[in-house]
C-alpha cells in the first residue's frame, strides 16, 4: 500500500475511531490517543495554522504533517481498532 493510501485510509479510520468512542461502541482507546486524534482533528479543519492554507502547496503541509505525526503517535491504537472492526464484520 502507497504511503498517500495509507495515510488517508488511516486518517479515515481515525475520524470513524472518534465517532465509535464517542457513541460508546468502542472504548478500547487511551485517553492521550483521543486527545492527539481531536487535536488533529481540530488543527487540521481550523483556518488558523502556523501556515496559512491559502499559500499553495506550502500551506498544506503543517496539515499534513501534524495528520501524519498524529497518526504515527496512534498507530498501534488505529491497529486495534482495526481489529475490533474485523472482529465484528465477521460475526454478523
Amino acid at each position: 500500500m502507497g504511503f498517500l493510501t495509507r495515510l488517508i485510509r488511516d486518517a479515515g479510520m481515525a475520524v470513524s475511531l472518534v465517532r465509535d468512542y464517542c457513541r460508546g461502541s468502542y472504548r478500547a482507546l487511551p485517553g492521550n490517543s483521543l486527545a492527539a486524534i481531536v487535536l488533529a482533528l481540530l488543527y487540521v479543519f481550523s483556518p488558523l495554522d502556523f501556515i496559512p492554507d491559502v499559500l499553495p502547496l506550502v500551506g498544506l503541509l503543517d496539515d499534513a504533517l501534524v495528520a501524519f505525526l498524529c497518526l504515527a503517535l496512534v498507530e498501534k491504537d488505529l491497529r486495534a481498532y482495526e481489529k475490533w472492526l474485523e472482529h465484528l464484520d465477521r460475526n454478523r
